[in-house]
């Protein structure tokens, strides 16, 4: 499995768009992009697909120093 980052191999296609990925992990966090965008910021309003990218918006955009 790691050998496919090394050689660019990715058989695995996400059916809705037709992009390749090496590991299946990375697909199945790809698959979430396609759904409706449910994750919402309370502070700005920005949405998001997944819930670790609204975690990496409020830690990086309205966490205080």
């Amino acid at each position: 499995m790691h050998e496919r980052t090394h050689t660019g191999v990715k058989p695995l296609e996400c059916k809705i768009c037709g992009k390749h990925f090496s590991e299946s992990t990375n697909l199945t966090k790809h698959r979430r992009t396609h759904d409706n965008r449910r994750h919402e910021c309370q502070t700005c309003g920005h949405k998001f697909c997944r819930l670790d990218q609204l975690r990496r918006h409020e830690r990086t955009k309205h966490s205080t120093p």
